[in-house]
């Protein structure tokens, strides 16, 4: 009880703003410290002040944020959280596994393949049954040169998307809120998010290596997860960096996590790095994490991506981070005039 005390009091300080160090604490320190805020109804901005002011003595993973989130945190706290999760990625993980939510047992392999091919068919009917749309994507991108460093605001992008026959296409549309003219903005940049990732990891002729890993509660749906690997010469996955005077390109294979619904199949979340990056390539690592949610188009419901975070490591130390959301979503008819630049 004393320590919980000593921990709320903690939080408590952080959230008036009165804390300039953060205290070392467990991850289940912080977990507690969330649920509390949650239970008194404190603001998604109390909480995730309360989340900064700790230094974590151990590993935070996917999974807690996942659970926290699921539970009621808010976007700010999600965020707060994913900075801690990056901060402690090579500390050891706690003593005593945490007990996040009731889980099922373990599937039985029978069950694991079932709900891949699952899976598989329902992102066969997904690309097949995608309608022409628009959407917007805007684009948050921060940078910093140390891993506990604070982010530093680089700059925030808008671009119109469209996807027609299968295709994404997108056009720049606008620089921290001011319309450009410019066709690209340079630095990292990521597509696929409309089922490209999604097709190579499931194709019918299976290439990517699958492997169950463990349940999820993901935003209040239990989902099972799935590693996966994807060779370089079976994904395509090309990577781009470009700059004022130069630009680069470069294929890479994949590796990541894919979330599943075992019931319908839905692809709800994949998470996806860039393995066997070509020597010489500006960028060292890449993480991206693509959540799917139902969008209505013309009256129908569509499970598309809202949400998408990134990051990536330079070659010359730089640590870039890009928050992206995607929102009015509609149909793209034959009235629309953009001119787009082809993915």
């Amino acid at each position: 009880m004393l320590r919980l005390y000593s921990l709320l009091l903690t939080a408590l300080v952080a959230w008036g703003g009165g804390a300039q160090t953060p205290v070392a604490r467990p991850v289940e320190d912080m977990v507690r410290a969330v649920r509390s805020g949650l239970q008194a109804r404190e603001s998604d901005e109390q909480i995730a002040r309360a989340i900064e002011a700790i230094k974590l003595t151990d590993r935070l993973d996917d999974e807690v944020i996942e659970q926290l989130q699921t539970e009621g945190a808010g976007q700010l706290a999600i965020d707060k959280l994913e900075r801690q999760r990056d901060i402690s990625c090579n500390l050891p993980p706690p003593a005593v596994p945490l007990r996040l939510f009731e889980s099922p047992v373990t599937p039985s392999a029978e069950e694991q393949s079932r709900v891949i091919e699952l899976a598989r068919a329902w992102t066969t009917q997904y690309m097949a049954s995608l309608p022409n749309f628009l959407c917007e994507k805007e684009v948050s991108r921060h940078t910093k040169r140390k891993d506990q460093a604070p982010w530093q605001m680089k700059e925030s992008l808008k671009w119109e998307l469209g996807y027609a026959d299968r295709k994404e296409y997108q056009k720049l549309v606008a620089i921290n809120g001011r319309p450009t003219q410019r066709k690209t903005a340079h630095g990292w940049a990521s597509s696929g998010e409309f089922g490209g990732i999604m097709s190579v990891i499931f194709r019918p002729n299976p290439e990517a290596k699958l492997q169950w890993s463990r349940w999820s509660n993901l935003r209040g749906r239990p989902v099972q997860v799935f590693s996966y690997y994807v060779e370089q010469k079976q994904a395509g996955f090309l990577l781009a960096a470009s700059g004022w005077i130069t630009s680069r390109r470069a294929f890479a294979g994949l590796r990541g996590s894919v979330y599943i619904d075992g019931e319908t199949g839905h692809i709800m979340r994949i998470t996806y790095d860039a393995d066997e990056i070509p020597s010489g390539f500006p960028v060292l690592r890449t993480h991206e994490v693509v959540d799917y949610s139902e969008v209505q188009i013309g009256g129908e419901k569509f499970l598309l991506p809202v949400r998408s975070t990134g990051q990536y490591v330079t070659t010359k130390g730089v640590i870039g981070r890009s928050v992206m959301e995607f929102t009015n979503y509609r149909k793209f008819t034959s009235e629309v005039k953009i001119e787009f630049e082809k993915q």
